[in-house]
């Protein structure tokens, strides 16, 4: 009762598992981070690369900051800053040893790794682009949501990037964020028996740059402060699940989340480790999601998706999911 489907004139349909099927498979997928292959940034204003010296740093947010400050001086970007934009991504990879790509069939933006894991457990339905070239490789991009048009849900959408203009220490907090510039990161993963390359969007970095010392990330997120139970039990069931996953399939360890008021004030600023994020949810939650069903689900889609793009051509596919039910 889900579709998947791809756009020939045939359709092919994944039948999505059970949780408690995904539960009673004798092996987890696991997933791991092989190597992290570089960090690049991109500039609006011009088409040379940023590196991490030009990324900002964090700096703690002011506890009572206004995250709707500049909002009525915000220009709307066409879409979202999640940049789906493989040319700038294949241009990276060409100045990465080669040796590192011989074994990599799948090539990845984060998002759309996020949803397909996610999917066991989360209501969303999602629509992922998929391009096979003729030298075997898969790529997998997601589209893009543009900004929401209604004003409330605009307000929490900016709410994001002006929490993360004030954690870069920002001096005028009146100052709408300019979505300028927009970092990401590169990785090379497995799970299972698939080998790929992930990129995703990073925001700042934790301490100054330094090629002496390894680079840590830090991910910021803004949320409405947890103040009912069902506030508190969608933090859990289902945000938590998107952090965990969107900082874990990268490597990012840390995640700030400011929590805001009715009145879009910030009221705390709190951190989570990510590789601590799981249990923190199974001793909240008796009914929490689980890393294995949402790595186990990946690999059998995965499976299934390099079966039927086996015998097809160089082509550009769709992948849609629909949900008829929720956990």
């Amino acid at each position: 009762n889900h579709n998947h489907n791809h756009n020939h004139n045939h359709n092919n349909h994944y039948r999505i598992n059970s949780i408690r099927e995904l539960s009673m498979e004798n092996s987890i997928s696991d997933f791991t981070i092989i190597k992290h292959l570089k960090y690049y940034g991109k500039s609006k204003n011009s088409n040379k690369l940023l590196t991490l010296e030009q990324m900002n740093v964090f700096k703690e947010p002011p506890i009572g900051s206004n995250l709707l400050g500049g909002f009525e001086k915000l220009k709307k970007p066409e879409k979202n800053k999640i940049s789906t934009d493989l040319a700038v991504l294949l241009q990276t990879l060409n100045t990465i040893d080669q040796n590192e790509l011989n074994d990599i069939e799948i090539i990845c933006w984060r998002g759309a790794l996020l949803r397909l894991f996610a999917t066991p457990y989360l209501k969303d339905n999602w629509e992922i682009q998929i391009i096979k070239k003729n030298n075997n490789n898969i790529y997998i991009v997601l589209n893009c949501d543009p900004p929401p048009d209604n004003q409330l849900q605009l307000q929490h959408w900016y709410t994001g990037f002006k929490l993360e203009q004030l954690c870069s220490g920002v001096s005028d907090i009146n100052e709408a964020p300019d979505f300028a510039d927009s970092f990401y990161t590169v990785v090379k993963v497995q799970l299972a028996s698939h080998k790929m390359i992930l990129a995703g969007e990073v925001d700042l970095l934790e301490e100054s740059y330094s090629e002496q010392k390894e680079t840590k990330i830090i991910e910021i997120k803004s949320l409405k402060a947890l103040n009912t139970p069902k506030l508190n039990q969608n933090f859990l069931k289902f945000k938590l699940l998107k952090f965990w996953l969107q900082s874990f399939l990268v490597g990012v360890e840390k995640i700030g989340c400011g929590f805001r008021d009715e009145s879009f004030q910030l009221l705390t600023f709190e951190y989570f480790e990510t590789k601590k994020i799981p249990n923190f949810v199974a001793s909240k939650l008796s009914n929490s999601w689980k890393p294995e069903i949402c790595f186990n689900f990946g690999n059998r889609v995965l499976n299934w998706l390099k079966k039927v793009l086996k015998s097809e051509n160089e082509s550009t596919f769709k992948l849609t999911y629909e949900n008829r039910n929720s956990y």
